[in-house]
């Protein structure tokens, strides 16, 4: 199971890497310079939206009415965002 999901345009410091477990708290994932995070349980909207705490690529579980795309978890994207 994922409880949290990010994703960085660049390579972490070892610094940066602790940081981002930082003991088992949760770390400010932006502050840390990620491009995309997802809580997976804490900000789904109505409809299923896993919504993108630093973007705009918002995720759906299950059916997205706005979408015919469907990638290989089983999430469906948003329209003109690639997983």
């Amino acid at each position: 199971m994922i409880d949290e999901w990010a994703s960085w345009d660049k390579s972490l410091s070892e610094e940066q890497r602790n940081a981002v477990f930082n003991d088992g708290k949760m770390a400010d994932l932006k502050a840390l310079g990620a491009i995309h995070w997802w809580r997976m349980g804490e900000n789904v909207e109505a409809g299923g939206k896993i919504k993108d705490e630093i973007g705009d690529a918002h995720l759906w579980a299950g059916s997205n009415p706005t979408s015919g795309n469907t990638n290989m978890a089983g999430f469906q994207e948003t329209p003109g965002w690639g997983c």
